[in-house]
């Protein structure tokens, strides 16, 4: 009975659950629920799975504080901190989970976890079996046997006898023995005052047992014989305390804890309540749309016929599939379409001969014309696959129907398709809905919005995944090398989903409140956006050289200094020898270690806090940013220029933040600093070509004004209507002077006031911001809450608002979810209601300079204008204009951003112009 199949996997779960919950940061339900243990815990169990696949087993639970050891001895245990509020929530679902898996929950009234797996490995090991309990905990050790080990899944570390032996010196019998004397206090066992963990061990390798050795007593000299001779009793109780029970009464059949299979539909239920949409596709996905109602078109008379079909129906979803995830590099290989619900269509163009994709399920109706492209070319110049219509006829036919304003079209991120199509010279028109981004507007908080976890989530359907029917690492292929019949399965099934998604979220918007928002702000911001990142911004490389040569230069002399005050030369870039360097070898104060407690923390709080008292620190944060300046930009923002535009070509996410904001990646061009003499160096590098000028329109104080409105604040109100500076404004009530009075430094710190009440900044943290003490930063706060009483009742309102609805809401309605506004964790609760407090004004930010991007955007080509919109920074809006334009542009632009949304108080743009962004903003 040594087989893999006869041995026992006991997991410890109450050990687990604590591990989970302590690995994993905060993660929350779209309810607010929260779930890093539960999340933790089921991964710890799928490993277990998947790297084990045990045949037969258990899970087992503490069933309360209360045991035969807290009868026997009240104070065992009794110096256990509370279980947090926010894990104990966490227990109910994990057993839940635990069942849905299938697997046995064992617990027991009066009886520990320890006990209840004592007794099943002594059990099944006397049958012949072997047994691995799954735990970290030591006490588990005195239960290990030849049959019995000890498996650390976390440290992947198993326990068998000899690590026993080296753990603790004596035979597993004897670890209570040790626990006996030596006590134990995170379970409170007492053991004998004075000895520790050594002493017992050298004392039972000297007399053999706890017995034998306090029978002999008398020879053991010192004070260690006293404590011996005086706490026998409690010697003996607390190895009695540390003793796993064995006998115990249990009734469970070992035949029950053969693995079975889960309770999928269960599962998926459970998935879905906790949002572990993951999960879902890998633990309980299936196929629940059929392929049936799926063609592949061939022949010229199929597209025709395809053409005429989608022209009829007037809304249709498409997809394209290509050659490259870059929309400026991508080729078409092939294009699919859905109008009616479980139909659609694929036009393969592009595929090369090559060897046969991994197999996929017929795709039925297939029609294969019999027809050939010899001497055509596709990817990388191999030979085009037979049975394909010519990509250039095909786009030919279709163009009149993707212009069509007429013809609503519906994609999931469209944007790309929109993009990719632009190279081939058709312009898409009647751009109507993007599946991706109403999963977004529905719900902003969503970790991610791809298709495949959408159909996963809201049409119950695992979809085929990309890597399937490519592979993956090396022999990965470019999906021109797929075979037509596969990928007419994949992208038909990426259109059928996208069309049903549509279905299914058109309705949700509208009862939501939430279709104007979709269809006036973001929908419409697609179409500027394809057209800004297509079109890139032009950028002087030579210049990026040349700072790139300077940064390394200036990194070069503070890397002297550094090493100069530090007395010898070391890795900069290395923490751990950094905080060596600064905190033992130099000794400076402050140092804090890492949260593993394994080195000195040098992050930047730490280094930004020294550097006011210590050179080296200051020139340590010099050289960081220098360094992050030269990587992130002068060094990769000349890299990443398209050979074919010359330009570089950001992309602009609008399903990423929480608020609303639009956000930039690959290269990100919202974070250039401003601030530095460095950053305005970069920002000198982004130009315009001759005969044109960069302009620059910026949104003055845009939150405060979003502030203003939402609260009616009469100061505030005042303030705006009457062209006042704010921050001075503020600065005369908090310190009770006459504006005329207020310093530059009364100033900066009453800005940082206004902003930091938006950001529902307390005491602590603006006095620590401001140098003050924290009794000076709470009268600030205190006056200005006095003086501004309409904004503070407003915010507070949001908080009341978030704790009622779950949400928070912008100017034009846009709902902003706060799922963590009832978690009884503090700190995550605080978290949450400064979201609460933030985020209707960050939001009402986006919704005015998306307004705005639209309205500028519609005159420009009303008045047929050459101007192009090329940056979105935040509140800022970068053009690249012709020189004869720029007074009719100045104008435009100041028009259209100031009435983007009516407001109760004036919005005011701030615009100026120059040969580079550097000099225009």
């Amino acid at each position: 009975m040594n087989s893999h199949d006869d041995t026992l996997y006991l997991i410890d779960g109450s050990s687990y659950i604590y591990r989970a919950y302590y690995a994993i940061r905060h993660l929350s339900s779209p309810s607010g629920h929260p779930t890093n243990a539960i999340y933790g815990f089921i991964q710890m169990l799928l490993k277990l799975i998947k790297d084990h696949d045990p045949k037969q087993l258990a899970v087992v639970f503490d069933a309360g504080r209360i045991t035969f050891r807290t009868e026997m001895y009240p104070e065992y245990k009794a110096n256990r901190a509370a279980m947090p509020d926010d894990l104990r929530q966490q227990v109910g679902p994990i057993r839940e989970v635990v069942r849905a898996f299938n697997i046995p929950a064992l617990e027991l009234e009066g009886f520990e976890a320890d006990d209840i797996i004592g007794a099943l490995a002594a059990r099944y090991s006397a049958n012949g079996g072997r047994v691995v309990v799954v735990t970290g905990d030591k006490d588990l050790m005195q239960i290990v046997t030849e049959n019995v080990t000890l498996l650390d899944t976390m440290k992947d570390k198993r326990s068998g006898l000899a690590e026993v032996n080296e753990r603790f010196g004596v035979v597993p019998d004897l670890v209570p023995d040790i626990l006996g004397l030596a006590g134990d206090s995170s379970d409170n066992i007492p053991g004998v005052p004075g000895i520790g963990e050594k002493t017992a061990i050298k004392l039972l390798q000297e007399f053999g047992t706890l017995d034998a050795l306090l029978e002999r007593a008398g020879e053991v000299k010192g004070k260690n014989g006293e404590k011996l001779r005086e706490f026998r009793d409690q010697a003996l109780l607390s190895r009695k305390l540390a003793t796993i029970e064995r006998n115990v009464p249990l009734e469970i059949n070992l035949d029950e804890l053969a693995a079975r299979e889960p309770d999928t539909p269960t599962l998926n239920a459970f998935f879905k309540q906790y949002g572990f949409t993951t999960l879902i596709k890998e633990m309980t996905g299936h196929a629940t749309l059929s392929s049936e109602g799926y063609r592949t078109v061939t022949a010229a008379g199929e597209l025709e016929a395809l053409a005429a079909a989608l022209e009829q129906a007037g809304e249709f979803a498409f997809d394209l599939e290509t050659t490259s995830l870059d929309p400026r590099l991508a080729e078409i290989v092939g294009l699919s379409f859905s109008f009616r619900d479980h139909e659609a269509y694929y036009i393969p163009v592009g595929h090369v001969a090559s060897s046969p994709s991994p197999p996929l399920p017929d795709v039925e109706g297939t029609l294969f014309a019999a027809h050939s492209q010899a001497g055509e070319q596709g990817e990388g110049g191999a030979p085009l696959a037979p049975d394909q219509l010519p990509r250039d006829r095909v786009l030919e036919r279709l163009r009149p129907l993707f212009v069509n304003p007429g013809l609503r079209k519906v994609g999931q991120n469209i944007k790309f398709d929109m993009q990719v199509l632009a190279n081939s010279g058709i312009t898409v028109a009647g751009v109507w809905f993007d599946t991706m981004l109403a999963s977004y507007v529905l719900n902003p908080a969503r970790s991610g919005h791809g298709l495949d976890a959408l159909a996963q989530e809201h049409l119950n359907h695992r979809m085929i995944s990309y890597s399937e029917v490519t592979g993956t690492g090396k022999g990965q292929k470019n999906f021109s090398q797929v075979a037509v019949q596969a990928a007419s399965r994949y992208a038909c099934e990426d259109a059928d989903a996208t069309w049903l998604l549509r279905r299914k979220f058109g309705p949700e918007l509208a009862a939501t409140g939430l279709e104007q928002l979709f269809h006036t702000i973001e929908m419409p911001l697609v179409t500027i956006l394809a057209d800004m990142e297509n079109f890139g911004v032009l950028l002087d490389r030579a210049m990026l050289k040349e700072l790139s040569r300077d940064f390394s230069t200036r990194l070069a002399e503070l890397e002297g200094q550094i090493f100069a005050i530090a007395g010898a030369p070391f890795n900069l870039n290395s923490p751990k020898q950094l905080g060596e360097v600064l905190f033992e070898r130099m000794g400076l104060k402050t140092g804090k270690k890492t949260k593993g407690k394994t080195g000195w923390s040098t992050d930047n709080e730490v280094l930004s806090a020294l550097a006011e008292e210590h050179e080296v620190a200051r020139l340590i944060v010099d050289y960081r940013g220098l360094t992050k300046l030269k990587s992130t930009y002068s060094d990769a923002l000349e890299r990443l220029v398209c050979p074919r535009t010359g330009r570089v070509h950001t992309s602009y996410n609008q399903t990423v933040t929480a608020t609303g904001r639009l956000s930039s990646s690959d290269p990100n061009l919202q974070n250039i600093p401003v601030r530095t003499d460095e950053g305005r160096r970069i920002r000198h590098a982004f130009i315009a070509p001759p005969g044109h000028v960069i302009l620059s329109a910026d949104y003055s104080q845009i939150e405060l004004r979003v502030l203003a409105h939402l609260s009616g604040d009469p100061v505030f109100c005042h303030a705006f209507a009457h062209d006042e500076d704010i921050h001075t404004r503020t600065a005369a009530e908090v310190f009770g002077l006459f504006p005329e009075m207020v310093t530059s430094e009364m100033r900066r710190q009453a800005k940082t006031i206004n902003f930091g009440i938006i950001y529902g900044q307390g005491a602590f943290s603006l006095a620590k911001q401001l140098g003050i003490a924290r009794k000076t930063a709470e009268e600030f706060i205190a006056a200005y809450k006095e003086r501004h009483s309409g904004a503070v009742g407003f915010l507070d309102s949001c908080i009341r608002q978030a704790e009622e609805t779950g949400y928070v809401t912008t100017i034009l309605g846009r709902r902003l979810p706060i799922p963590d506004i009832h978690s009884t964790n503090g700190n995550v609760r605080a978290f949450a209601q400064r979201n609460a407090i933030n985020y209707p004004i960050q939001g009402s930010a986006a919704d005015i300079i998306k307004s705005a991007m639209i309205r500028v955007d519609g005159r420009i080509r009303a008045e047929g204008l050459k101007s192009r919109l090329t940056m979105q920074v935040h509140d800022e809006l970068v053009f690249e204009i012709p020189e004869e334009e720029l007074l009719p542009m100045e104008r435009l632009v100041e028009e259209e951003m100031s009435r983007a949304v009516e407001l109760k108080v004036p919005l005011k743009v701030d615009i100026s112009y120059g040969k580079n962004w550097s000099e225009a903003h």
